[in-house]
């Protein structure tokens, strides 16, 4: 969602009533509350704290939400492979290597390969 959609939109807040988002600064937005006004990390606020008056907006901020989350967790999934590789490459190491030095080397290059 681009900062010209979320600017001057009214959202509601479990605690601090009505606002209307005021700025977007990176992934904060400002939101002018009757009150007081306040910062909040987008869009994690919308999944906890805060709803857009605007249903359509609203459902488009969720929809961005589970894509990320989505995106991570198949992130997660595909390191897994690699962190296993790189443990028993580890444990490898360990067994057939008995000098304290050279195990050091490899370990720093296996680390610089899977970084």
């Amino acid at each position: 969602m681009s900062s010209a959609d979320l600017l001057d939109l009214k959202v509601k807040h479990k605690v601090f009533g009505i606002g209307v988002i005021t700025g977007v600064s990176g992934n904060y937005l400002t939101i002018k509350f009757a009150a007081k006004e306040s910062k909040f990390v987008y869009p994690d606020a919308f999944e906890k704290f805060i709803v857009a008056d605007d249903a359509s907006i609203q459902a488009k901020i969720v929809e961005e939400i589970n894509n990320a989350k989505l995106l991570l967790k198949n992130s997660v999934k595909q390191q897994r492979p690699l962190v296993r590789l790189k443990k028993n490459v580890v444990q490898q190491i360990d067994k057939l290597l008995p000098q304290q030095e050279t195990k050091e080397i490899l370990r720093m290059a296996l680390v610089q390969i899977t970084m």
